[in-house]
């Protein structure tokens, strides 16, 4: 169904921080729909809570699933401004993915703030390959790295936006 595949087209322009494609005229250029008919279907589904709205103009839409995984919570249904959501989501920031690690402020210091220096490299960090034992806690890396690497790429987009 239509309305479902502009969610998808939505929900994935998120995931890749495209915001400027999100709003009704990039969607009825996608869709070969009318502009007004566009921004019906995407007001639906802000309506169904499946996207957020930002009052921006043009107003750019948001899928929530991204939103409640990058922080976000169920209840906003919107906000005014990119600067609103900006500040919604350092606010909501959670704490250093790397804190979980045990031995982060000690015996693996180092080694952590290296990896964090190549989480944080600009564009969408390093390429980096852990290796170990079984059990060893690579999986509680990779997921710190990659927690680390969107945190900072959602802060370089929103730098240039």
């Amino acid at each position: 169904m239509l309305i479902n595949e502009i969610d998808d087209y939505i929900e994935k322009m998120s995931k890749n921080l495209s915001f400027k494609t999100s709003n009704a005229f990039e969607v009825s250029k996608k869709f070969k729909l009318k502009r007004n008919t566009a921004s019906h279907y995407l007001n639906l589904l802000v309506h169904s809570k499946r996207l957020l709205k930002i009052s921006t103009r043009p107003v750019i839409f948001i899928g929530r699933e991204w939103f409640l995984n990058n922080g976000g919570n169920g209840e906003l249904d919107g906000f005014q401004s990119l600067r609103d959501l900006h500040d919604f989501m350092k606010k909501n920031q959670k704490k250093d993915p790397f804190s979980e690690i045990i031995g982060h402020d000690a015996s693996l210091y180092q080694i952590l703030e290296q990896l964090r220096a190549a989480a944080m490299y600009p564009g969408k960090g390093l390429p980096t390959i852990l290796t170990g034992e079984t059990g060893s806690g690579k999986v509680i890396w990779q997921k710190s790295f990659t927690s680390t690497v969107k945190k900072n790429l959602w802060f370089q987009v929103m730098r240039h936006l």
